[in-house]
């Protein structure tokens, strides 16, 4: 049994992360976090695009038999930790990080943080156009 996080960001496009996140668990009998780390702008997350995109994120999560949760949080590498250990995840499922310089990812943060026991799946953009089709 291996516990799956997935992390998603205020993006519709993240809906992929999710699909892909629940089936890692089909018939391992493991559990899916989605969590959505947001600042501690709320009004930002009650507004607009953001706010429309986490309904929709939170609408697949639900589809896929488990919850989005949002986390007021000002360091995402720090409290995506504390989950991953708090609920022994053993894998992390994440989109393709859009810095220019990969060494200021989160994902690139995480390797230096997390036991070597923790996968790091990280979901190209071109899986979801494929998906799709």
């Amino acid at each position: 049994m291996k516990n799956v996080l997935v992390c998603v960001t205020g993006q519709r496009s993240c809906a992929r992360l999710i699909s892909y996140g629940k089936e890692l668990i089909e018939g391992d009998g493991g559990n899916m976090m989605v969590v959505h780390i947001a600042g501690y702008e709320l009004s930002k997350l009650a507004e607009g695009e953001l706010a429309e995109n986490l309904e929709f994120l939170h609408r697949c999560a639900v589809e896929h038999e488990c919850n989005l949760t949002i986390i007021r949080s000002d360091n995402v590498v720090a409290t995506m930790v504390s989950l991953i250990n708090k609920f022994d995840i053993q894998r992390i499922v994440l989109g393709e990080t859009r810095k220019t310089n990969e060494k200021d990812s989160t994902t690139n943060a995480f390797k230096d943080l997390l036991h070597d026991d923790v996968q790091i799946i990280v979901v190209p953009e071109e899986e979801e156009a494929e998906n799709a089709g």
